[in-house]
Order: C-alpha cells, then structure tokens, then sequence
C-alpha cells in the first residue's frame, strides 16, 4: 500500500499561503491520490480528479489555472505532473526504487515529456536522473568510507563531566558536609 505524508511546514510555503481554496485543496489531493508516483507525473483523468474531490468543474478549473500559473502542477490529455514530487520523495536510497523511477518513466510518451519540459522550461526526466545518479553517488561513497562519529562541541553547562570532574566535585561536597 502506498503512504504519503504532508509535512505541516507545508503550511508555511509561499504558494500555500497565498493560494485560493481551490488550489491548495487540489494540490494536497494530487499529492497523495493513489495515481501518484515517485517520478510525479502519471495518468489521472480530469473527470476522476473532480469526481474524487467533489469540487465543481468551475473550482477545479480555478485550481488548475493557477496550480499551472504557478509551475506546481501541470495537466495535458489525461497527464498530470506535480512538479516537486520527485524532490519531495524520499525513497531514493533504495537502489531497488531507482529500476522503479526508470519503469514509471518508459510509460510517458515522447511527446508528453515534450510538453512538460515545455511547461516546467527544463528538461523533467533529465533533471530527476541527475539527480539520482547524485544520489547513486554519495551512497556508492558512504558505503566506501568507514562511519566516524562525529566530535560536537557542546556549550560548557551542556557538557558531560568527566570521571575526574566528578571525583573533585564528590569531594568537595563532601568537605561541605562535614
């Protein structure tokens, strides 16, 4: 089963704050609709998306206008690309995900990344395969490399006392005792 989370920073962003209704409440939808997927761009039917919703076709087409306005969300012939999808998914340490990325790719025609690169002004799949061949990267590196901890300096009053530090003061709380 599929899980998607919204993080509640999601409330803060610019787009949200400023958007309508419409389009915050269909860009949550998209976000987590069972269609979507790690590359964000998958088949999903306009009809689908308000009957699943509810909205009235003049919502939706309110939503649309400005989800596209605004380079979030991008719909062409039954296609939806959620822009920062991808960005946001964070699955892309397992090397079994990155065969999946590339099997969901090999189902979007030629001529629909066309009009998505178009849309977004860069080319989508290219962009998302640099970014895992980055990813592929640091893990092939960090998995070479042996794991040091690293030392953090912490505040003096945050600071563990050392066994020596502990015995001086025992000792001295002793001598106040007496």
């Amino acid at each position: 089963m599929k899980a998607r989370q919204i993080q509640a920073r999601f409330w803060d962003d610019e787009f949200v704050v400023n958007a309508t209704w419409q389009s915050r409440f269909v860009f949550i939808y998209l976000c987590t609709c069972l269609p979507i997927n790690m590359s964000g761009i998958f088949q999903l039917s306009v009809r689908k998306i308000i009957f699943e919703t509810g909205l009235a076709e003049d919502d939706f087409e309110i939503a649309k206008e400005e989800l596209s306005i605004n380079k979030k969300v991008f719909f062409h012939d039954g296609w939806v690309l959620v822009v920062n999808a991808f960005k946001n998914c964070k699955v892309w340490k397992s090397k079994s995900n990155w065969s999946a990325w590339q099997e969901e790719w090999s189902k979007v025609s030629e001529e629909m990344r066309q009009k998505f690169n178009t849309d977004v002004g860069s080319d989508v799949y290219t962009s998302q395969k640099q970014e895992i061949e980055n990813i592929k990267q640091e893990t092939e590196n960090s998995q070479s490399k042996p794991y040091k901890w690293k030392e953090e300096k912490q505040p003096e009053e945050q600071r563990m006392m050392t066994s020596e530090e502990t015995a001086e003061l025992k000792k001295w709380a002793d001598s106040k005792v007496d």
